[in-house]
């Protein structure tokens, strides 16, 4: 099955793509996807593809492949994980749920585990958060950031402790990989509840840039409120729930909110 599989990327596969995803995924020397293959086809062109062999590949038939080389074979078992996942019985998520731990080595890029790590992993575990213990206290980059992407199933049950301790946890972690995923589920945390956001960055004062980093956008600073920052920290999501309740929200949220330059303007 795989080779059938493979045989039709390779069909739609495009040099010019792959070269640009080689770069992209810092497949290189040194980088944190040093080694990896990808055969040039576009997420939408993967995910037709993983549709269509979804319900003839067993668990066999994923286990091999999420050990191929191809980056693209390794997330087109992922997207069919997440199907079968889905509509499965309680037996059939066990199963994928241990096929996933099993193979956490080879789920080893952003993009592998951003788009699987909450339908998987958090939403087997929900609501023992056990597993994300173990996971963040492994020293592997890829482990930490399942943990802390499978903490977003957690967030959107209305459950923010989980997501907030690994926040916490991974301060002082060495990877921007990790603070950029810390930044997205607290994004996702103020979605649900800006005073939530608030109060943990309140409390985490010294640790924003930390906390949130990013390439890009405004960073959130030391000196500033759990307030304020919030607002930084939503801002590049544009998010309308934010955008209807910030004003509301800041008239009575116990800090001056004095950078009016880095607030959100609606």
């Amino acid at each position: 099955m795989i080779e059938e599989i493979l045989t039709e990327m390779k069909t739609q596969a495009d040099p010019k793509l792959s070269t640009h995803q080689q770069k992209y995924f810092k497949t290189g020397h040194g980088g944190y996807g040093e080694g990896d293959l990808f055969l040039g086809l576009t997420v939408p062109q993967v995910r037709k593809i993983s549709k269509k062999y979804a319900h003839k590949c067993d668990e066999t038939c994923l286990n091999e492949m999420l050990k191929s080389q191809y980056h693209d074979i390794r997330l087109a078992a992922l997207l069919m994980m997440i199907e079968k996942f889905e509509l499965g019985k309680p037996e059939e998520q066990c199963r994928l749920y241990q096929l996933y731990l099993d193979n956490i080595p080879t789920i080893n890029n952003w993009d592998l585990v951003d788009v699987s790590a909450a339908k998987i992993i958090g939403a087997y575990i929900y609501p023992n958060p056990e597993v994300l213990w173990q996971l963040a206290d492994k020293n592997h980059l890829w482990s930490q950031r399942i943990a802390m992407l499978a903490s977003n199933y957690f967030v959107q049950q209305g459950d923010y402790a989980p997501t907030l301790r690994l926040a916490e946890k991974f301060i002082a972690s060495q990877h921007d990989l990790m603070h950029k995923a810390s930044g997205w589920i607290l994004r996702e945390v103020g979605k649900k509840d800006l005073g939530s956001l608030c109060r943990f960055l309140d409390k985490n004062a010294a640790n924003h840039a930390a906390l949130c980093g990013r390439k890009t956008g405004t960073a959130p600073a030391a000196d500033l409120s759990g307030a304020e920052n919030a607002a930084v920290v939503m801002r590049p999501m544009k998010n309308p729930a934010f955008r209807k309740g910030w004003r509301g929200f800041s008239k009575n949220y116990p800090a001056k909110l004095t950078a009016g330059r880095l607030l959100p303007s609606f």
